[in-house]
């Protein structure tokens, strides 16, 4: 059985299980929240290095700038998600501030009202 046939059979779950353990957890924690941003860099340079005539074997002939497109296409994505993320946040923040408001304010009509049909 070819070394080739090996990788194939093994999945990446199972490759990141067994290489888990000799991680250390600084480098998990310092890249948290990168990992879209690193996969687009290693797209980008995949595609550049391929271009430049070093053949990569995950990179398919001629597909040299799907890949650079697709790095670039990585970190719009991340960011815009990102910004929709925040711009949802912020909008729940104010819709809670402003039910709070109106619950207030029924609240103090609420009581007003019974104190004036007393």
């Amino acid at each position: 059985m070819a070394f080739t046939d090996i990788i194939k059979n093994v999945s990446a779950d199972k490759i990141v299980d067994l290489l888990r353990p000799y991680i250390p957890v600084a480098w998990t924690q310092t890249f948290s929240g990168y990992g879209t941003y690193a996969i687009g860099a290693l797209m980008i340079l995949s595609g550049a290095v391929s271009i430049f005539g070093v053949p990569l074997p995950w990179v398919p002939l001629g597909s040299e700038g799907q890949w650079i497109a697709a790095g670039f296409a990585a970190f719009t994505i991340r960011r815009s998600i990102g910004n929709k993320e925040k711009n949802i946040l912020a909008a729940i923040k104010e819709n809670t501030e402003l039910t709070k408001t109106v619950a207030d304010a029924t609240a103090d009509a609420t009581i007003s009202i019974k104190k004036t049909t007393k």
